[in-house]
């Protein structure tokens, strides 16, 4: 199978440091397949290092978006049982550490692009320091008193209602192209 895209990507950032590593590409909605393969590959080398790379983005009006599904906690959880020291790393947004056990190694990128990448990278080879902790409370909600966005007149019921017709088209418009009111 032929590897394209971020996880590649993030596989050839590894490289750089000669290391040995292998691959393994999940599907962002796991089958038993999946977890076959996952457990096989976990069983047949011992590992050194796992790494448990999620890439997170955030949809407009997608349902889940920005969460990992449940088949990935379960499999991000069936990893940690035999590698305690598992690392998540988290391409994106760090909001999906809502929903995860707390991890003992986790990185947080805040972006999939390559410059996050090989940051990240260069963070657990050794060759930069992470030096910092999320700017934001992940687990903590949002204030409507003190949220800023209330203030915004763009986040008011009325532009919101005003504004349904509109999306209300989008989506049907999507729907003829297989595409989200996003992408259109």
């Amino acid at each position: 199978m032929r590897i394209s895209g971020k996880a590649s990507y993030l596989h050839r950032s590894c490289l750089r440091y000669g290391a040995k590593a292998d691959l393994l590409v999940i599907d962002e909605l796991p089958d038993e397949r999946d977890f076959a393969a996952l457990t096989e590959a976990i069983g047949a080398v011992e590992y050194d290092h796992v790494i448990y790379a999620a890439f997170v983005r955030v949809i407009s009006y997608k349902e889940g978006s920005g969460m990992l599904p449940a088949g990935q906690l379960k499999m991000n959880q069936r990893i940690r049982e035999d590698h305690p020291g598992l690392v998540l790393l988290v391409l994106g947004s760090p909001y999906i550490l809502r929903k995860i056990e707390r991890q003992r190694n986790c990185i947080c990128t805040y972006d999939d692009c390559d410059y996050s990448i090989d940051a990240a990278v260069d963070v657990l080879f050794g060759a930069k320091k992470a030096s910092g902790k999320l700017p934001v409370d992940v687990q903590a909600g949002f204030d409507g008193k003190t949220d800023l966005r209330k203030t915004f007149p763009r986040f008011s019921a009325e532009v919101m209602k005003a504004n349904q017709p509109i999306l209300t088209a989008l989506q049907a418009f999507g729907e003829k192209k297989g595409a989200t009111r996003a992408q259109i």
